[in-house]
């Protein structure tokens, strides 16, 4: 057994949000910690470090740093919004709500397909979601602090 626990497995999952790039980095960043190990298994300590680690949260957060002034207050709206799977209207209203007027639901549709291509966003039963627990992490820590 890879991982010592689902538990461990579904906090893996959340982390990278099964995007098969993120996996992929989280993944090697774990076998390494593995190998160090007497059983050679992933716990959750170990994943919750690699949730911390610097190098990790800047990979995994990336995507919104990268974003324009524009397309990134329309993030920021995404991620505090409630809902874990949305449709194109919650793009749309993110869009009015960061101040960018008058966005159509075709344009709506096409600014979430952008953001799932920087990896900002992840395609999920027809809907939209967040990536990564990272990004969403990003905009509880800002709430704490301001």
């Amino acid at each position: 057994m890879l991982f010592r626990s689902e538990r461990t497995a579904a906090h893996i999952h959340s982390l990278t949000g099964g995007l098969p790039q993120h996996v992929q980095f989280c993944g090697k960043r774990l076998a390494k910690l593995a190998l160090q190990q007497p059983d050679g298994q992933i716990s959750s300590r170990m994943a919750e470090d690699l949730r911390n680690d610097e190098v990790t949260r800047q990979y995994l957060s990336g995507p919104l740093k990268e974003l324009d002034t524009t397309v990134r207050g329309v993030a920021i709206h995404l991620l505090q919004q409630e809902q874990r799977l949305f449709p194109a209207t919650t793009i749309q209203a993110a869009c009015e709500a960061s101040g960018v007027k008058g966005v159509t639901p075709e344009r709506a549709t096409e600014i979430g397909d952008t953001l799932v291509i920087l990896n900002f966003l992840a395609w999920e039963k027809g809907q939209y979601r967040v990536a990564n627990q990272v990004l969403c992490d990003h905009v509880l820590e800002r709430r704490s602090v301001g």
